[in-house]
């Protein structure tokens, strides 16, 4: 991945997120949505999940009709969005933001 990936957390994403659930999470649903390379594999039929952390923000990719190999791609937690996490997860009131994650930092493998 050569381009940085822009992550959007919109009101709708904290009003629909779920409290420690790191699949369903604010970040985690932003991710989802944020990143054209998942929104084009989940309109495609592929299955995408998200891991939201403190530590890390995973991406799977898969192809359940294929024999492709599941991608992954995964990037280091900025400060910032941890304590977002920590804010989400303990109750506290929270407001949209965005974040970027440089490409230098993206780190793809597949499985």
């Amino acid at each position: 991945m050569s381009d940085p990936i822009e992550i959007t957390v919109t009101q709708k994403h904290v009003d629909e997120g779920e409290r420690q659930n790191c699949h369903r999470c604010p970040v985690a649903l932003a991710t989802l949505e944020s990143h054209d390379w998942c929104a084009r594999a989940g309109r495609l039929g592929d299955q995408v999940d998200v891991w939201a952390d403190g530590c890390h923000i995973k991406v799977r990719i898969h192809k359940p009709s294929s024999t492709f190999r599941d991608h992954w791609f995964s990037f280091r937690t900025p400060m910032l969005v941890a304590h977002f996490m920590d804010d989400v997860d303990a109750g506290r009131n929270v407001r949209p933001f965005a974040f970027t994650i440089p490409p230098e930092e993206i780190h793809n493998r597949a499985s």
